[in-house]
C-alpha cells in the first residue's frame, strides 16, 4: 500500500500520466489540471484560468473566463457582439463617424443625417444604391402613427398586437408574438456586403436583420414566434428574375421566397443579412425561330431535295 498510487482501486499498471502521485485509475483529473479549478486538461474550457463552472455563453468551446468574445462574435471581427456597434458585418476598428452607436460599415448614414421625427419619412435613394430611404420605421396598433426614426435604430416590438412590422426602403420585417424583443433592420449597402456576389447576379438591395433582447443580440427565432421578410418589387425590376440569398457560413444560399402581389416574401429561419439579387441573364432560352424562318428553311430543304433527285441521287 505504502507505494501504491491507488490503493483502494486495482492499477496494476500504476500509470500516473500527469506524475502528480495518483495514479490515473483514482485521478479525477488525470491529465493534470493546470488552473487548479477541478478540471482535466483535456476537457477544461480554459485550462489556464479558474473556471470550475466551465460557462460558456456563446458555445464556441472557450470558456467565458478566458473568451475574449464571451457572448459571441458573429462577424468575427474580433469584438464582442454584446459591444459591436456592427454585430453582423466585420469591422473591427468599430469606426462611428456620427456617434450614434452605429458603426459606419453598416450605418446607411455615417456623418449623420436621416429623419430625426416629426410625421414625413425620408426620401432616400433606391434599393440599389445604398440609400437610407425610410430606414427603420415600426408600425403598430398600440403607436399612434407612423414614426420615421434614424436608420439602425432599436425598437420596442409590440405587446399589444401580435405583430409589429419595421420599414427599411423596399424591405418589409413582420414580427410575431415578440413581446419584451426589440428588433432593427439595416440597409447593406454593396460595399458592406460580407462576401462576393455569386457570378451573375447583379445586387439590387440588402439588409441586415437583428433580434435583440434585453440589449443583447439574439442569435435565434424563439420556437413560438416569427419573422418574414419582404421585398416590394419597384416598377422598374418589373418581369425581373429576383432572388433572395442569405449569408450563411461564409457563403450566400439561394432561399426559397415566394413571388406574388408584386413582392418576395420569406418567413425566415435565420437572423442575418439577406440581399436581393437579379438573375434575369441567367439562363435566359435561345431565341426561337419564327414562323417565317421555319417556312424559309423547309422550302430551302425541299430545294434542295429536288436538285438532288434530277442529278439522280434517287
Amino acid at each position: 500500500n505504502n507505494s501504491d498510487n491507488c490503493p483502494l482501486i486495482a492499477n496494476s499498471s500504476q500509470t500516473d500520466t500527469d506524475n502528480d502521485g495518483t495514479g490515473d485509475a483514482c485521478d479525477s483529473t488525470p491529465n493534470g489540471d493546470t488552473d487548479n479549478d477541478g478540471v482535466d486538461n483535456n476537457s477544461d474550457n480554459c485550462p489556464l484560468i479558474a473556471n470550475s463552472s466551465q460557462t460558456d455563453t456563446d458555445k464556441d468551446g472557450t470558456g467565458d473566463a478566458c473568451d475574449s468574445t464571451p457572448n459571441g462574435d458573429t462577424d468575427n471581427d474580433g469584438v464582442d457582439n454584446n459591444s459591436d456597434n456592427c454585430p453582423l458585418v466585420a469591422n473591427a476598428d468599430q469606426i462611428d463617424t456620427d456617434e450614434d452607436g452605429l458603426g459606419d460599415v453598416c450605418d446607411s448614414t455615417p456623418n449623420g443625417g436621416g429623419t430625426d421625427g416629426g410625421t414625413g419619412g425620408g426620401t432616400g435613394g433606391g434599393p440599389s444604391d445604398g440609400g437610407a430611404g425610410n430606414s427603420g420605421i415600426i408600425l403598430g396598433a398600440s403607436l399612434s402613427g407612423i414614426i420615421p426614426v434614424t436608420g439602425g435604430q432599436l425598437q420596442a416590438l409590440s405587446c399589444d398586437e401580435n405583430d409589429s412590422t419595421l420599414l427599411a426602403d423596399q424591405f418589409k420585417g413582420i414580427f410575431s408574438n415578440l413581446c419584451g424583443y426589440s428588433a432593427m433592420l439595416e440597409l447593406v449597402p454593396t460595399p458592406a456586403l460580407p462576401g462576393a456576389l455569386p457570378q451573375n447576379n447583379t445586387y439590387v438591395g440588402g439588409i441586415n436583420v437583428m433580434l435583440f433582447q434585453d440589449s443583447e443580440l439574439v442569435n435565434n427565432i424563439p420556437n413560438d414566434a416569427s419573422v418574414v421578410l419582404e421585398f416590394n418589387i419597384p416598377e422598374s425590376l418589373d418581369g425581373k428574375n429576383l432572388v433572395i440569398l442569405f449569408w450563411d457560413s461564409g457563403e450566400w444560399v439561394e432561399m426559397d421566397a415566394v413571388f406574388e402581389n408584386g413582392k418576395l416574401t420569406l418567413p425566415l429561419t435565420n437572423l442575418g443579412t439577406y440581399i436581393v439579387v437579379d438573375r434575369t441573364s441567367v439562363g435566359q432560352a435561345e431565341p426561337q425561330q419564327t414562323a417565317s424562318e421555319e417556312s424559309l428553311f423547309t422550302i430551302s430543304l425541299n430545294w434542295l431535295k429536288n436538285i438532288f433527285k434530277s442529278l439522280g441521287g434517287g
